[in-house]
């Protein structure tokens, strides 16, 4: 049953993406691919750490031409 429901939850994108990471964990790829995400992920969040370390607030742009006009 289990199975079977996680079959049809899951999009042909999603399962290629599953199998993939689960590829990529398993044949000697740890290195070349997870370790380095981990780096970078330990990057960003020492940057964070760092800006927040000096002010309460992150703002940033939600949209790539903010204040341009809308379509």
């Amino acid at each position: 049953m289990y199975s079977r429901t996680r079959a049809q939850a899951f999009g042909p994108e999603v399962k290629r993406r599953i199998m993939l990471g689960t590829y990529v964990l398993s044949a000697g790829y740890y290195d070349a691919y997870y370790l380095k995400a981990q780096q970078a992920r330990t990057l960003i969040l020492r940057d964070y750490d760092q800006a927040f370390a000096h002010v309460d607030v992150v703002a940033i742009a939600d949209e790539p031409d903010a204040g341009g006009a809308h379509r």
